[in-house]
This record gives structure tokens, C-alpha cells and sequence, in this order.
């Protein structure tokens, strides 16, 4: 974290991040089957700027990549999920004001997603996610809220790619390399109550629609 970069800006702060995962799945609880490996590293910046015409927030820059494996153990060269290179690269804008007892907020986000198979389809995505909230202290100690948005989301190499046995589940599962991108719609609303030591009760109601582009 690094206070006043820059001439209108609060802070500045990075963020890196590197996780390894491996596990072997096992066929009928003894035999080693599929060796499931994911190696990923993810990076992120997040600008904080002073309030513009009443509003406050953050700017961000994200980037993520990832390589994910299942090996297949008894045929020799031959994998249930191909080598998968995956990479993203998205920004983003979060931002909020108040205006009486109302709290408003907003933010955006555009993405950049690519799965690069070693001998299978190349995939790429464009996606944009966006939401608008407020929340009204309608009384002392009681805030009413709502929220709407949108989001987008890339089908995994799993999704994707996958063809063979999966024995934890029991099943036989099957990519499907046209899968488009995931869009969800979901509305929110909340009821909250505040006590004096900070302790908090919540009602939330909430409605979502899911639809896949074609």
C-alpha cells in the first residue's frame, strides 16, 4: 500500500498471488486414475481517488493465468482435460456517494479471457459485468437496500474440454468447446437492522436469470 501516489489519488496497491494444486483421483478407491493439476498466478493494482463531483472510489487492473492438467495415469500420453493455458485481463471501476440518507453505488467491469488447449479449439471471451446499489436508512438502526446487476462469465477448460471418467463423482463427463459465454441478471433486496453493539439482523430477497449467448 502506498499513500498519495500521484496528485488526486488516496493510494495505491499491488497484489500477487501464486497457488499450485494438485490432487489424484483414484478408480474404485485404490488405483490411481487421474493426476489434476492447476498451476495459477494472479496479479492485481487498485487505484483509490479522491472524491469527483461527490463520488469516491477505485480504478483497478487485474491479470490472471493459469495452467490446468488431467492426466489420465493408465494410458500413457493421453489426458480428460488437455494441457490448458488460460489468461485474463480485465479492468475495473467501483464507486460510491451519498446523498442525504441514501448511499448509492456503482461499478463496472470489462474482461478479456483466453484458453489456449494443447491439440484442441482456441477460445477467447469478451465479457462485461456492471451493478448499481442503494441503500437508505430509512430510521436510526434500520437500512433498506437494493442492488441490480449483471454479469458474465467464460466457460472453464473443464467445461470446455474435459472427456473421460471422473471417479469421485461417478460420472463420465463431456466438454463442450462451443460453449459461449454465461450472462446472470439478478435483482437484490435486503431489510437490515442495526443494535447498538453492532450486532446485525438481515432479511435479503433476491431473483436471478441465467442465459447463455448463441
Amino acid at each position: 500500500l502506498i499513500r498519495s501516489p500521484f496528485a488526486g489519488f488516496d493510494s495505491i496497491r499491488f497484489k500477487l498471488g501464486q497457488t499450485e494444486y494438485r490432487h489424484t483421483e483414484l478408480q474404485s478407491g485404490i488405483d490411481p486414475h487421474v493426476k489434476f493439476t492447476n498451476r495459477a498466478l494472479e496479479s492485481r493494482v487498485e487505484l483509490s481517488y479522491q472524491a469527483m463531483a461527490g463520488w469516491r472510489g477505485r480504478l483497478g487492473f487485474q491479470t490472471d493465468g493459469s495452467t490446468v492438467q488431467a492426466l489420465d495415469l493408465n494410458h500413457v500420453g493421453e489426458s480428460t482435460v488437455p494441457r490448458t493455458r488460460s489468461s485474463s485481463i480485465a479492468v475495473f471501476i467501483v464507486e460510491e456517494t451519498d446523498i442525504g440518507a441514501v448511499r448509492l453505488n456503482a461499478g463496472a467491469r470489462l474482461e478479456q479471457v483466453e484458453r489456449r488447449p494443447v491439440e484442441a479449439t482456441y477460445r477467447n471471451f469478451t465479457l462485461g459485468s456492471a451493478s448499481f446499489g442503494a441503500l437508505w436508512r430509512f430510521t436510526p438502526g434500520y437500512d433498506l437496500g437494493s442492488t441490480v446487476s449483471l454479469a458474465q462469465r467464460a466457460p472453464t477448460p473443464e467445461e470446455l474440454y474435459s472427456h473421460g471418467a471422473h471417479h469421485p463423482t461417478e460420472t463420465y463427463d463431456i466438454g463442450d468447446v462451443s460453449l459461449r459465454r454465461e450472462t446472470s441478471q439478478n435483482i437484490d433486496l435486503s431489510l437490515q437492522k442495526t443494535e447498538e453493539d453492532r450486532k446485525s439482523t438481515r432479511l435479503n430477497s433476491s431473483h436471478g436469470y441465467i442465459s447463455y449467448a448463441v
